[in-house]
């Protein structure tokens, strides 16, 4: 990974002259970018591979959660280890506050509509 730091630079930056810190700016992102690429690593360390299967088996995850919650008639999240259950204790108030206010918002949404209604006729 190389990049041109040099004096002429240091002195261009520091008096501001327009585009030096953009040049030195672009210069890293170019190293960085042939650095991380070679070893086909993020910059987190792992394998692009890897983290890309895993934010798709999240996503996968979160479009099939709602169905599969409809499928067994629950209405909140279903996971069983203690560190779930820890979590989905701390976030159960949460989840409750949002269910009442969807419930409130369609229960506007509702009434809105009847209002509209009744001055349409």
């Amino acid at each position: 990974m190389k990049c041109n730091f040099d004096a002429k630079l240091v002195h261009n930056i520091m008096n501001e002259e327009r585009g030096a810190a953009l040049r030195l700016l672009n210069q890293i992102r170019i190293a960085s970018d042939k650095y991380f690429s070679e070893g086909d690593l993020t910059t987190t360390g792992l394998k692009k591979s890897v983290v890309d299967s895993k934010v798709k088996k999240v996503a996968d995850l979160a479009t099939k959660l709602p169905e599969i919650h409809k499928q067994y008639g629950v209405t909140g999240p279903t996971f069983k280890g203690k560190n779930f259950i820890k979590i989905e204790e701390k976030l159960l108030k949460f989840e409750v506050a949002r269910a009442n206010l969807e419930k409130q918002a369609e229960n506007d949404d509702l009434a809105e509509t009847n209002m509209l209604k009744s001055i349409q006729q």
